[in-house]
């Protein structure tokens, strides 16, 4: 059994209440007082032999034909029959462009991941290139990066030897044997993810990342854009669901958000018709696809076209104070080894899992209440400012679907 050290980070937010600042703390440790990323507390994680039980139930080899297209080669066991334009899942548009990438679909009930290599080859058939995806089918989404540096590997033999299955078949044999033991979802509120997803993603958004949270607290409806290689992208949708991490039951009437991962022109209607999902796209043109979504991301760019909705692109002052504390307190020097990258994004985790519970706790306090407003004092609690969160506060409303109400205005000068 391993376990891994998580840091309880204390962070505090200045609010200037009349002649009063207020500090609020945003976290706290085990004993359920106010603490640093010095205080520690061990959580335990699933022995290194569970990764098998992760849910395989189908391994593929797919190659694009220079006259058919993308073709499905291979699959194991051979009666597994959700494999319909599965070749087209697998292989994002644009990836005969790249020498590799990786992607994570949606394939019926079934997650997936697959590696994509292309090779130069001295054959006039396939007009010098051969492209191959090694992949697998899966019950559970946040399980399948494990397997990652295994699909390159097959991948990449795949194209130095083509139709010589042996490994995966050895490969799939031990995990499609086994009984199904762990299965995470979304519904858990806990998202395993690749390591160092959340420093990248937070790195990369820079003070926007709160932006990226609230967008993602209000379960709205969000693509991420990238041309080919899209693997990283798909990896920030995994990031971005650490966002949302929270231990406290939901409120509201909200939707549960969907991963759709990588998304095509051919999944407009899936997108359509979902309520709240994150996605990954490498078809620029569904930007111009308003209908389906919500908010779309271009690398750290984020845009709507709902003019509704543009106040919520703006960071708050409070976002960025929030910024530099969640920087700060898990950052203090500026030394990067693997294993400060690692507590960092353990303390990025614990941050925002601990400042949504905080707004929950609140939140269902409020709503068992006579009455049901929210008040200046509320919103404190949550942690946020009553002045410049005033409009998230209300999306929040919204959103979720509360029957609550807010009793103060801040238009007064003392805010």
């Amino acid at each position: 059994m391993h376990q891994y050290i998580a840091f309880e980070c204390f962070f505090q937010i200045m609010i200037d209440e009349g002649d009063t600042d207020l500090l609020i703390p945003l976290a706290y440790n085990s004993a359920g007082q106010p603490g640093s990323c010095g205080d520690l507390r061990v959580i335990d994680q699933s022995d290194d032999d569970q990764l098998l039980d992760s849910g395989i139930v189908c391994t593929f080899v797919c190659h694009f034909h220079v006259i058919k297209g993308n073709v499905l080669e291979w699959s194991y066991p051979p009666a597994f029959s959700a494999i319909d334009r599965l070749e087209f899942r697998c292989i994002a548009s644009g990836s005969h462009g790249v020498s590799s990438d990786f992607v994570y679909f949606v394939q019926s009930a079934y997650y997936g991941l697959a590696v994509f290599t292309n090779v130069h080859v001295d054959e006039d058939k396939e007009r010098g290139a051969r492209m191959k995806a090694v992949g697998v089918l899966s019950h559970s989404l946040f399980n399948l990066h494990h397997h990652l540096s295994f699909l390159r590997e097959q991948a990449l033999k795949q194209c130095q030897q083509p139709g010589s299955y042996d490994e995966l078949v050895s490969f799939s044999d031990p995990i499609l044997s086994k009984e199904i033991r762990i299965s995470t979802s979304v519904a858990t509120h806990n998202f395993p993810s690749p390591p160092g997803v959340l420093c990248d993603l937070v790195r990369l958004f820079d003070v926007n990342i709160f932006v990226l949270w609230k967008l993602v607290f209000l379960k709205f409806r969000i693509i991420f854009y990238s041309h080919p290689p899209v693997g990283e992208t798909c990896h920030r949708l995994f990031a971005t669901l650490q966002l949302l991490s929270h231990t406290l039951q939901w409120v509201g009437n909200s939707p549960q958000i969907t991963p759709l991962m990588l998304v095509s022109l051919s999944d407009l209607d899936t997108l359509s018709e979902s309520r709240a999902y994150l996605a990954c796209t490498a078809d620029k043109i569904i930007e111009s696809k308003t209908g389906c979504y919500d908010f779309f991301v271009s690398h750290n760019k984020i845009t709507t076209w709902r003019r509704d909705l543009e106040h919520l692109l703006k960071p708050s002052k409070s976002d960025k104070q929030r910024f530099a504390t969640l920087v700060h307190s898990s950052s203090p020097t500026r030394s990067i080894s693997s294993r400060s990258r690692a507590s960092t994004e353990l303390c990025y985790r614990e941050y925002f899992a601990t400042m949504n519970d905080r707004i929950l706790e609140v939140l269902h306090q409020v709503c068992q209440t006579s009455g049901s407003a929210i008040t200046k004092r509320h919103i404190i609690s949550m942690g946020l400012n009553p002045a410049q969160d005033r409009m998230f506060v209300l999306e929040i409303i919204e959103q979720l679907d509360l029957d609550l109400i807010m009793t103060f205005d801040t238009s007064c000068p003392c805010f």
